[in-house]
């Protein structure tokens, strides 16, 4: 490299394309196979295409036997994470199946994200999410685990 700039930027986008890519080639068409409308095929394709243990495992691997460099490995840790984050947020985005949430939940979803950008409601949506009962942890209590004989 003459003016000694990383080419990470590129890689990363590189390396994150090829990612997704590959997930959705190998992950959509089974869930058509299994019948699943479009949306729902889409949303399941997009949450299933993230492998962040493999993906940091393997670059792991490759730096430390010498197969990649520190740079090369900054770029595919970063694919990884990237390639968990965005199809997540594109999914929950656009492909959510809100037709399978119960209606009171998909009001609450949408108040909650008008609500997000400056809160204009003054935290009504966060207190609205304190005051649901049903969304917080159930205290289980003592548990009695069968002993094995």
């Amino acid at each position: 490299m003459a003016t000694g700039r990383s080419h990470t930027p590129t890689a990363f986008i590189v390396f994150l394309v090829v990612k997704i890519a590959a997930k959705l080639i190998g992950v959509y068409p089974v869930t058509k196979a299994f019948g699943s409308p479009q949306t729902e095929a889409m949303y399941t394709t997009l949450l299933m295409s993230t492998g962040l243990t493999f993906g940091t495992i393997s670059s792991l691997y490759g730096l430390s036997h010498g197969i990649i460099t520190q740079g090369q490995y900054s770029a595919l840790v970063a694919a990884v994470i990237g390639s968990a984050v965005i199809p997540t947020l594109i999914a929950n985005a656009i492909y959510l199946p809100r037709h399978l949430l119960p209606k009171r939940e998909v009001e609450a979803a949408a108040a909650d994200l008008a609500a997000l950008p400056g809160e204009a409601d003054g935290g009504a949506a966060r207190k609205r999410r304190r005051a649901r009962p049903d969304l917080e942890p159930a205290s289980m209590g003592p548990v009695a685990l069968p002993i094995a004989r």
